[in-house]
């Protein structure tokens, strides 16, 4: 019997630690391989030629519901391969540029390049290199690196905004522009391998189907620890991180958190003229997008309760019973200011502004929660931003 226990014992320890240990031996397979085969790193924002389905539950995310699919191209954005004769858009931006919860199709940037397609002589196409915690001082390096990469873009659409917001709220270091320091801190966030996530590179078939295997093995021994944390009640389910959201007290920011604001915002400025002093170097027009939100002179009690960030001194991934929010209006009057940053970038480099804050100002409805657009909204905002662009001369009509 008592050999049986250990036997049994030994298995689970194997069981738990085995896709741990292949996972960590196929990180260093993927160094070595980099390293001693493929030459020189090929930078990708996104695993490439990958197709993820996956569903939204319908409560967590109103107005997004339904299977969907993931999927990136041979160059690792978010989007399709080209076709012949095709220009190419690079979108750049948070989680409300990448529609994460949205189908490909149904992405803001893929309803703008369809809509451009069918007006325009030329053909486009979105290439998606954005990321949910993705802010402003991660932007020129992810320029720096697309634009010197194997695909030629005709366009750079940047929508900055709202995680810069939450740097801020969050009292989260901030990162100037430094191809040294951001080599080393950005794109923590990005899911692509679990220890290297700015070093995806070339990889032979076998590699990314072992890759592949790895990450499911990944997801589901996360979805049974999970459940099994669920059972003993030691992990909170998602309707109470909504309570702890919806009850916890609304305040204004202090004195020494109203102060730092400007610090933020000259860091964010500068972070976006960088952007379109890379691009143009490289021929490239620039096109700024201000970031929309749910707001409205009154919200009512289902409006507010969509409202997730906005976590005084932590990140919003990690909230707390305890945790004190911003209040909406004071959230609001500071995108605002680094809103009012990216008019003034584009005023003073001439470059074309798209004002969606100002265009979608009360529209409620549009969103799943403050920052994110549903399948209506990034409808509106595909439509917005081709017709403005197709008036502004961007492209030569049929």
């Amino acid at each position: 019997m008592e050999m049986n226990k250990l036997s049994l014992r030994r298995f689970l320890v194997a069981w738990v630690l085995g896709p741990v240990i292949l996972l960590a031996a196929f990180e260093i397979y993927l160094v070595a391989y980099q390293v001693l085969v493929s030459g020189p790193p090929v930078y990708h924002v996104f695993f490439p030629n990958t197709v993820t389905v996956f569903e939204n539950d319908p409560v967590d995310y109103p107005g997004v519901g339904g299977q969907k699919q993931f999927r990136t191209n041979q160059d690792g954005f978010r989007g399709d391969d080209a076709g012949p004769g095709q220009t190419q858009i690079l979108f750049v931006g948070g989680s409300t540029t990448l529609c994460a919860q949205l189908d490909n199709e149904e992405t803001w940037p893929a309803q703008l390049c369809r809509a451009l397609s069918e007006t325009c002589k030329e053909g486009y196409n979105a290439n998606i290199a954005a990321k949910g915690g993705l802010y402003s001082a991660h932007y020129p390096l992810l320029v720096e690196k697309a634009l010197a990469g194997t695909r030629s873009f005709g366009a750079l659409v940047i929508m900055p905004g709202s995680n810069d917001l939450e740097v801020w709220v969050g009292n989260r270091s901030m990162v100037t522009y430094s191809p040294e320091v951001l080599e080393a801190t950005a794109f923590n966030e990005i899911p692509m391998m679990a220890t290297h996530p700015l070093r995806t590179h070339r990889l032979d078939p076998r590699a990314l189907v072992l890759y592949r295997s790895l990450r499911a093995t990944k997801t589901r021994l996360g979805a049974r620890m999970r459940g099994v944390k669920s059972a003993l009640g030691t992990t909170s389910t998602p309707s109470q991180q909504r309570h702890w959201r919806s009850q916890a007290d609304k305040v204004e920011p202090d004195e020494q958190l109203r102060a730092s604001l400007q610090e933020y915002v000259t860091s964010y400025s500068d972070n976006l003229t960088e952007c379109v002093r890379l691009a143009r170097e490289a021929g490239v027009e620039v096109v700024l997008v201000t970031n929309p939100m749910l707001y409205a002179d009154s919200l009512n009690a289902e409006q507010r309760g969509r409202w997730r960030n906005g976590a005084i001194g932590v990140s919003y991934y990690t909230p707390q019973p305890d945790t004190r929010y911003l209040s909406e209006p004071a959230l609001y009057n500071a995108l605002s200011r680094f809103n009012d940053a990216t008019r003034a970038v584009g005023s003073a480099n001439g470059v074309t502004v798209i004002d969606l804050a100002t265009m979608l100002y009360g529209e409620t409805s549009l969103y799943w929660d403050q920052w994110h657009l549903n399948a209506e909204g990034a409808r509106r905002v595909g439509k917005i931003t081709s017709e403005l662009l197709i008036n502004s001369g961007f492209c030569r009509s049929k």
